[in-house]
């Protein structure tokens, strides 16, 4: 009888093992992850100053627009992006960021300012999407709350459609 007891417990505990393994495993590969595995949003990038993300009001962000010098970077998904954007901006989901980030680090200089913006008060991919970029290296990047929101209230130049 204690054999047996040994053994179903043995059993459950190995069952208990490989199924944490794999949801861990699956986890890291979702691109939206977990916390556990994403980055601290306090990085170190290759000048070994930390990463700064900046929050930027919608008056700096039309600064930016207007100066002609900043990229716009929608991190929302690519319909939303193609139903309105903000005119110029460049399509950058945060979701697909492993299929587009090897080409914008080719073709993107490092000291280009960028503000981030997606859609909502509760929308994290513009703040997340900074992160990221400062922690590759991006020296000027800011993320604008409720981007998409808040330009189109203001009816500041919009487009449509899938490219700037």
């Amino acid at each position: 009888m204690q054999s047996i007891l040994k053994r179903t417990l043995f059993e459950a505990m190995t069952v208990l093992v490989l199924s944490i393994g794999l949801c861990l495993v699956v986890t890291a590969l979702r691109p939206q992850g977990l916390a556990l595995f994403r980055q601290s949003p306090a990085r170190e990038v290759s000048s070994g100053q930390p990463a700064s993300i900046n929050p930027i009001s919608l008056a700096e962000a039309v600064q930016h627009f207007n100066d002609g010098k900043t990229l716009f970077a929608d991190a929302r998904l690519p319909e939303d992006y193609a139903a309105g954007h903000v005119h110029g901006a460049f399509s950058m989901p945060l979701y697909q960021f492993d299929e587009w980030i090897a080409d914008f680090l080719a073709t993107t200089a490092p000291e280009t300012p960028i503000v981030t913006y997606c859609e909502g008060p509760d929308c994290y991919l513009a703040q997340e999407l900074a992160e990221r970029l400062a922690g590759l290296g991006f020296e000027s990047v800011f993320f604008l709350e409720d981007g998409w929101g808040q330009w189109q209230a203001q009816g500041l130049p919009a487009a449509t459609g899938e490219g700037p």
